[in-house]
């Protein structure tokens, strides 16, 4: 009986942490619910706009390769040219829970400062290592 109710102690919040993300048609949702849209740019391979469910554009993810480094660039939206943060060894659907579960993404819209924390969080040494070959 002890046994038991240890793993439950220990299942219960397993199952309250997992949530059901999917991407079909290029709508994001969570259990089921629209969270925001992913649209490919059409000019850049790999790359996407995340963009709200009236099309407002909340970031933007281009996929690197780069030497021996694979990675996701996370950009603010509304300011290209800065590099939040970078994301190795991802899939699309793993990033955007990443971001939804960091509050960056949620069901009211983009936050900024989110992004900005859980990008110094996780760090930039895709882009410490890239600027140090001066290749790119």
């Amino acid at each position: 009986m002890k046994n038991i109710v240890i793993l439950m102690l220990f299942l219960i919040p397993i199952g309250l942490l997992g949530q059901s993300i999917k991407i079909k048609n290029f709508i994001v949702t969570v259990d089921g619910k629209e969270l925001c849209k992913v649209k490919k740019d059409a000019g850049v391979k790999g790359s996407y706009y995340f963009v709200d469910l009236n099309d407002k554009e909340l970031i933007y993810v281009k996929w690197n390769e780069a030497y021996e480094t694979a990675y996701f660039e996370v950009l603010n939206a509304k300011n290209l040219d800065t590099i939040i943060f970078e994301y190795p060894n991802t899939t699309r659907k793993s990033l955007i829970k990443k971001l939804y579960l960091a509050g960056v993404i949620t069901f009211e819209g983009f936050n900024e400062d989110e992004l900005v924390k859980y990008g110094k969080k996780v760090g930039k040494p895709y882009t410490e290592k890239r600027d140090s070959l001066k290749h790119y």
